[in-house]
């Protein structure tokens, strides 16, 4: 059974750098070419970067984290969410269909 999650991800300012968004955006595109990775976002606030993931398990979560996120330089922490359940997107445009009829 697939399992998803959304990893917010915090980058480290390396010495001599102003923003975290540079080094964001190479982070963004280097997860954006991992087959796990559904979508990918740099963002401003808390976190520099939200991915989502879809393996086939929780365990291969903990693998893909450890084999691709903490391998990234630059990567200062990873905060998993796991999603336990949601509306996909198609379902919920029919929904908001509905309700507007």
């Amino acid at each position: 059974m697939t399992k998803k999650a959304f990893l917010l991800i915090n980058t480290a300012l390396g010495k001599g750098e102003k923003s975290y968004v540079p080094k964001a955006r190479n982070i963004s595109s280097l997860l954006s070419n991992v087959d796990a990775v559904r979508s990918c976002y740099v963002v401003v606030g808390a976190y520099q970067i939200i991915a989502e993931i879809e393996t086939d398990g929780l365990a291969q979560i903990g693998k893909f984290i450890n084999d691709n996120i903490t391998a990234i330089p630059g990567v200062d922490r990873c905060t998993v969410c796991l999603v336990l359940d949601g509306i996909p997107d198609k379902q919920r445009e029919e929904l908001a269909v509905g309700e507007i009829a």
